[in-house]
């Protein structure tokens, strides 16, 4: 495969694949691209929104949809928890089987019953962190 990068002004860069089929050199390199973009695609009200992963404050699975939070709304997506968790990075961890938050949105921590802990986060919310991710989420925390 031949490859040309261009230096120039522009918002985000942008790949261009020239091919006259998609062989497996090319599904890898758009494997790439997609599994290390700093964007997800998510959808409300019938349209389709790119949502940068710095605005992003938790992620959910409700009724086997994983949903992404953001100051600006709640977004479908087609990704599946473990895909997102993989793409988010280390400023995000996961505190339940089914919730990813993401650090820097944590409020507070109080302990509850049962040796879960009770996180509120910024904007309100509350999620528990269960007890099987308990120690992941002290030592991302620092504690």
């Amino acid at each position: 495969m031949k490859a040309e990068v261009k230096i120039q002004e522009c918002e985000e860069p942008y790949a261009v694949i020239y091919t006259e089929e998609i062989t497996d050199e090319v599904q890898r390199v758009l494997s790439y691209m997609r599994d290390n973009a700093d964007t997800l695609v998510g959808t409300a009200d019938g349209r389709s929104y790119v949502i940068s992963v710095h605005e992003i404050e938790k992620v959910t699975v409700e009724d086997d949809h994983t949903v992404l939070y953001t100051k600006r709304g709640r977004y479908l997506t087609g990704r599946r928890l473990y895909e997102v968790r993989n793409i988010l990075g280390k400023a995000f961890v996961q505190i339940s089987r089914s919730v990813i938050g993401r650090i820097s949105a944590c409020e507070s921590v109080e302990a509850d019953f049962g040796g879960v802990l009770l996180l509120h986060l910024k904007n309100g919310d509350r999620e528990y962190v269960s007890r099987r991710y308990v120690p992941a989420f002290k030592k991302s925390i620092g504690l």
